[in-house]
């Protein structure tokens, strides 16, 4: 699997000399299949469509042909960059998702920045506690999520407000005596 805009360099190779073409099917848009010696091809790029890309590569050599079938699966964390805004004292939760086809356990991490102090980020991609901040603060902060040899990292902003406080008035009613 590989990340909606980050760079990616796959080495496709066989056993004998023989050039390499793609048959059927496309690799991910943004990506290019060239090769670049007798007995390997690269597929290169930065992939600009989430999704499950299936093809197949044929080596052409004088003793026959013979096809392979490969995936790439792109994947991206799909939360606007700015998340919702927090507001001080009121509990918070914010479900972080990995989307384009990943398969398999996902894990998160914080891995530059600083989420608002009461705020802390699960393994499993959620951000939540009770933001602690009484004046309004935007933080900045970069989140990781890995799934095997897959890793996408995006900038996140969270708008931390004072709530205000409210007092509560009791309004007197005019009361008239016989």
């Amino acid at each position: 699997p590989v990340c909606l805009g980050g760079f990616t360099d796959i080495t496709v190779s066989v056993s004998r000399p023989a050039p390499l073409q793609v048959v059927s099917g496309f690799v991910p848009f943004g990506m290019a299949f060239a090769q670049n010696s007798s007995i390997s091809a690269l597929i290169q790029g930065e992939p600009r469509q989430t999704g499950i890309f299936i093809f197949t590569v044929r080596a052409t050599s004088a003793s026959g042909t013979a096809d392979h079938e490969f995936t790439i699966t792109v994947n991206e964390i799909s939360n606007d960059s700015e998340l919702d805004d927090a507001f001080s004292n009121v509990p918070y939760s914010q479900q972080l998702t990995l989307s384009g086809g990943a398969s398999g356990s996902v894990e998160w991490t914080l891995v530059s920045g600083d989420l608002p102090t009461g705020l802390s980020l699960s393994t499993d991609g959620e951000i939540s506690g009770t933001p602690s901040d009484t004046s309004t603060f935007t933080y900045g902060f970069t989140v990781r999520a890995e799934s095997g040899a897959m890793a996408c990292e995006k900038i996140f902003s969270i708008t931390v407000s004072a709530c205000a406080d409210w007092t509560q008035t009791t309004w007197g009613v005019p009361v008239t005596h016989d």
